[in-house]
């Protein structure tokens, strides 16, 4: 793979520099980040259950038999999700995590969460809990624990106290007895600086403003204790809602900004924080994990370099007849995984999408989003100004928002949504 340095300057190699390295699986809506130094390995989250297999699957093609520790952020499935499956099938020395603290309003989807959620994800977190004690060493993340070392990498962590229980168990607190915020509220960001590479990994931390002075912009005030400018910077919460102030942007200032969401829906739905990171610095870059992931390596004198691993195969289109509209089948590796079926508006050049599939088969880790990312740019360069579709499931409704289109109104059962021309 090509590898591209990021803006510094050229140094001789040392003979005995230890290799740090940062690793981010590719991931949409979920983190999996791989820490490597010196020989020794560590992962901070886990990605969802059926993630397991592919972070093995890495760790065998690098030789990885052990990891000195894993580190879930806060929890949420897209952050804990692979644990168990690791924990079965390799050795783990140490298991940092924070505690589900039953007070959601949120399932971490954006859906509401209620009391038999809570309940239930309790419930999950303690059995987790115990896997890990048998496993492992387990060591629950609270305000006592403020450090994890891995060779050369000394990460400082924030955001290690329980403050959704603390708000709602402190009489003094303007959130007493009250549910009123989700997990992502507790998770824990991470900093460290390596040969003066500074490197913070975000979490789901977010930057919105609580009446609960000692919770509020939570990222403001790790930013403050961070103190400067960083080089890597893994992006809160996907790159969705208020992941930074004005005051946090301004300090921290990224060099290479990593969001661990899909490239259009980060282009489309939060173009505002897109917009912020790249204005940040003149040679700002923002990296989306949705087509490949990244290896980062903090080489000497602040060296740090950057490498794609794991690219998903391009899509390709083949036209096909179809009656009283047009057709096109998905052929990803000359192997077809699906078609669309669609009616174009010769006045308003809007193209109505019949029928979307990805075959059964080939379903999974994003084959429809590539597939449709690939039949817009098609649809695009045919006059395309518009796209339109109705479909009744939620999450049908969902994975269209997801590229930005957005609800237009309903024909019954049916909701209509659009896309409109950039």
């Amino acid at each position: 793979m090509p590898t591209d340095m990021i803006e510094r300057p050229s140094v001789p190699r040392e003979d005995n520099w230890t290799v740090n390295r940062i690793h981010f699986l590719r991931a949409c809506w979920s983190d999996i980040i791989l820490v490597e130094s010196g020989g020794s390995f560590a992962l901070i989250d886990t990605g969802y259950a059926m993630d397991s297999d592919r972070i093995l699957d890495y760790l065998d093609r690098l030789h990885v038999g052990r990891l000195k520790w894993i580190l879930i952020t806060h929890f949420h499935r897209d952050h804990y999700g692979g644990l168990e499956g690791l924990l079965q099938r390799i050795p783990v020395g140490t298991v940092y995590i924070k505690k589900f603290s039953g007070l959601n309003i949120t399932d971490g989807s954006g859906r509401a969460a209620d009391a038999a959620f809570n309940r239930a994800e309790t419930e999950n977190c303690e059995n987790l809990c115990a896997l890990a004690a048998e496993a492992s060493s387990l060591v629950v993340i609270d305000g006592s624990v403020t450090r994890v070392r891995l060779g050369e990498f000394d990460f400082r962590l924030f955001g290690t106290t329980d403050a959704l229980r603390d708000m709602y168990s402190d009489p003094a607190s303007p959130y007493h007895h009250q549910i009123r915020f989700g997990e992502n509220v507790n998770s824990v960001a991470l900093y460290a600086e390596i040969r003066g590479t500074k490197v913070y990994l975000g979490g789901d931390a977010n930057d919105d403003e609580l009446a609960d002075r000692r919770y509020s912009a939570a990222n403001t005030r790790y930013a403050r204790a961070v103190g400067g400018p960083v080089d890597l910077y893994k992006v809160p919460h996907h790159g969705c809602g208020n992941i930074f102030g004005d005051e946090a942007l301004s300090i921290l200032r990224p060099r290479v900004s990593v969001v661990t969401n899909w490239r259009p829906t980060f282009d489309r739905r939060f173009t505002a924080n897109r917009d912020r990171l790249l204005s940040a610095r003149p040679d700002a870059r923002v990296l989306c994990t949705d087509r490949c992931g990244y290896v980062f390596t903090l080489g000497p004198e602040g060296m740090l370099t950057c490498e794609e691993i794991d690219r998903v195969p391009d899509i390709s289109l083949e036209e096909v007849p179809a009656e009283g509209a047009r057709a096109v089948l998905f052929i990803r590796e000359g192997i077809r995984i699906g078609g669309a079926r669609f009616v174009i508006d010769r006045e308003t050049s809007e193209f109505l999408i019949r029928d979307f599939m990805i075959f059964p088969a080939f379903r999974g880790r994003g084959a429809g989003h590539f597939c449709f990312e690939t039949f817009e740019k098609h649809c695009r360069a045919a006059g395309a100004k518009a796209f339109s579709v109705s479909c009744e499931k939620p999450e049908v409704i969902r994975f269209w928002k997801a590229f930005g289109f957005t609800e237009e109104g309903a024909d019954g059962d049916l909701t209509r949504l659009r896309l409109p021309e950039l």
